[in-house]
C-alpha cells in the first residue's frame, strides 16, 4: 500500500495519505478506515506527548 507524508497546505501540519487497491468487498474501505482512524489517533496522542 503506497503511503505518503507531506506538509499540509497551512504549513503547520503534515498530511498522511495512503491508497489501498483490491479490497475484498464494498464494505472493506469503511472497515479499513475505522482501523486507520484508531491507529492515527494513537499516533496523534503520542506526538502530542513529545
Amino acid at each position: 500500500m503506497p503511503v505518503a507524508l507531506a506538509p499540509a497546505e497551512d504549513g503547520a501540519r503534515a498530511m498522511l495519505r495512503f491508497h489501498q487497491d483490491n479490497l475484498a468487498s464494498a464494505e472493506e474501505p469503511e472497515r479499513q478506515w475505522e482501523c486507520w482512524r484508531c491507529n492515527l489517533d494513537q499516533v496523534a496522542v503520542a506526538l502530542d506527548q513529545q
